[in-house]
């Protein structure tokens, strides 16, 4: 894992081992960089879907509705266009545990009780 700015200042990340990873991380920073609102959110759901519409808003979501259901059919079975969900979250898990993006405390704290009741039910 290696952190690098660009020409023009933008954070980037390098992540050898999964460069499909990276360029999501890449992704979402640019975004988040751009609109710090998008860490906002009461819990990492919330997050997840506000992150998930942002990039699919960069990559051509609303020109794609607008040309009707085959074009936007189109568009959400492009992987390269519309990521899964899994991919935009575990991106997102990936830059939290390695510092590099902050979500709101509210996010954290229900992520937190989430994993206590997960680990209560396990246990059971």
């Amino acid at each position: 894992m290696q952190a690098n700015q660009t020409l023009f200042g933008e954070r980037t990340v390098s992540i050898p081992d999964n460069p499909t990873l990276a360029v999501q991380c890449n992704h979402l920073l640019r975004l988040t960089d751009k609109d710090k609102s998008l860490l906002d959110g009461e819990s990492m759901g919330m997050i997840d879907r506000k992150l998930m519409v942002a990039v699919y808003e960069d990559n051509g979501l609303k020109a794609a509705a607008s040309l009707g259901y085959e074009a936007l059919e189109e568009f959400l079975m492009d992987s390269k266009r519309a990521p899964s969900p899994d991919t935009i979250s575990r991106a997102r898990r990936w830059l939290l545990e390695h510092d590099y993006l902050r979500v709101s405390q509210k996010a954290l704290k229900d992520a937190f009780n989430q994993e206590k009741r997960l680990a209560v039910a396990f246990k059971k």
